[in-house]
């Protein structure tokens, strides 16, 4: 039995169930899949360890490092282990104190500069506020001086101004919970990532609203201290016999630190807002290659029905004839790794007739069904879709890229491209060779962030059991 509340290490994965690694095979089996564990196809383990006392994981990490070659030799087939690949891995000693999750890799970064950007616009907001209370204070000099003078002590009137600065900043703290309720779900499915609609929250909980807390007294004693200190500070025989206007001149040394302050963090923040506007307006006009109006994915799991491999052919027919029978549907298709999702196969490519002195390549790989290219509405250059009866045929579509990297000097049209068995692979594999039918407009394939255009080839889904 698991301690209660343990969830694993895996963020976003909730499993009410734990089982020996050496179930694999038999869990795969089941479900008509090569068993995972026993695969030399892959690397898919993230592996966990507990430090001993008294050792850091800079210790850990140089040891790690040092018997990673022997650890490759004993693991990888001979094959591969010198694959420029592999010989660039580094072994890397992370905490494990927040779990594991991908998402962590991929929005470390642009969640850092978006929390610089805030830091940004809080330090303004804080300057112009500083900026008000500075000129509020300054005339209220008499009024403070009547209090020196009837026995208020320095504390007690910068006590004042601050609680006036912490009324200000919480009810402002508050708003900013409200519009991040409201706000957090739209930016989360914005991501466009099904992983993060899972794993991440977008509702304030206690540390949120924790952190939120001492931002606001924060930014009070930050933009309400410099008042405060002008206010317990000011002298009282001298505040009695002048006017206002003529006090309200004393504040002008920190008024002359605040203004080019004000200045620069503003400049700085319409720069960077102004690179950032102009990179999600991009990111939203640049053609991914696919239609990106009135198309719907659903994700389905295959798995959990009796039919496998080649019997889901008949099923997927049948899904998409329903579908395209609805009311408003042009046409249906199925596919392996949905466009955008960061998800993608990979396979070892080469031309056929160049098989004996070509040197193969890793491309991107893809199945799917009938009329794809048509569904999505990407352009095919050449050739033709997929069509039903090709589930009997060893045909395959390329993207332009992987046409121009397999067949540089002539058309690819018609000619038989090669598909090796992968370094790994430490089964009785044979290649197989499918024959090009067409050639599609190259697509943004992982995400739309993506400048470079992923070589890739799609060949017919012929089931697989996914």
């Amino acid at each position: 039995m698991a301690p209660a509340g343990f969830e694993g290490v895996l963020v976003a994965e909730h499993p009410d169930l734990y089982l020996p690694l050496e179930f694999d095979a038999a869990l795969n089996a089941a479900n008509g899949r090569e068993a995972g564990l026993h695969s030399g196809q892959r690397l898919w383990l993230i592996t966990f360890a507990r430090l001993k006392a008294g050792v850091n994981r800079s210790k850990a990490g140089a040891e790690m490092s040092a018997i990673l070659p022997s650890l490759l030799d004993e693991v990888m087939p001979a094959s591969f282990r010198h694959a420029p690949m592999v010989e660039k891995a580094r072994m890397e000693v992370a905490s494990g104190e927040t779990g594991w999750s991908y998402l962590r890799l991929e929005y470390t970064e642009p969640l850092v500069l978006l929390q610089l950007l805030v830091a940004a616009v809080l330090l303004i907001c804080c300057a112009n506020l500083s900026g008000l209370f500075l000129a509020r204070a300054s005339a209220r000099q008499q009024e403070f001086a009547i209090r020196a003078a009837l026995g208020a002590a320095r504390p007690r009137l910068m006590r004042q101004l601050l609680i006036e600065s912490l009324v200000l900043a919480l009810p402002g703290a508050l708003i900013g919970i409200g519009l991040a309720w409201a706000a957090g779900p739209w930016i989360v499915h914005s991501l466009g990532s099904p992983q993060a609609a899972i794993s991440l929250s977008s509702r304030p909980n206690l540390a949120v609203l924790s952190v939120t807390a001492i931002c606001a007294v924060l930014c009070a004693l930050l933009f309400g201290l410099a008042p405060a200190w002008t206010a317990s500070h000011t002298s009282v025989e001298a505040a009695m016999r002048s006017s206002s206007s003529r006090m309200a001149g004393g504040n002008a040394g920190a008024r002359r630190f605040l203004i080019p302050l004000q200045v620069a963090l503003s400049l700085a923040l319409v720069v960077v807002a102004a690179l950032l506007g102009s990179t999600v307006v991009r990111l939203r006009t640049d053609d991914s290659g696919y239609r990106t109006e009135n198309v719907s994915f659903y994700i389905a799991d295959f798995n959990r029905i009796p039919q496998k491999g080649a019997e889901l052919v008949p099923l997927y027919r049948r899904i998409m004839t329903r579908i395209e029978e609805g009311p408003g549907v042009e046409s249906a298709s199925v596919v392996e790794n949905p466009p955008l999702l960061n998800w993608y196969n990979s396979g070892k490519f080469i031309a056929a007739t160049d098989a004996q002195h070509a040197q193969p390549s890793v491309t991107a790989l893809n199945s799917v069904g009938a009329h794809f290219f048509a569904a999505v509405g990407t352009p095919l250059l050449a050739g033709r879709d997929f069509r039903n009866e090709d589930a009997d045929l060893n045909s395959c579509i390329l993207n332009v890229s992987a046409a121009q990297r397999y067949f540089a000097h002539t058309t690819a049209l018609g000619k038989v491209l090669r598909q090796l068995p992968h370094d790994m692979d430490n089964t009785n594999e044979t290649a197989h060779d499918c024959q090009i039918i067409g050639i599609a407009q190259d697509t943004k394939y992982d995400t739309r962030r993506n400048r470079i255009r992923r070589s890739c080839i799609f060949r017919y889904r012929r089931g697989q059991g996914g």
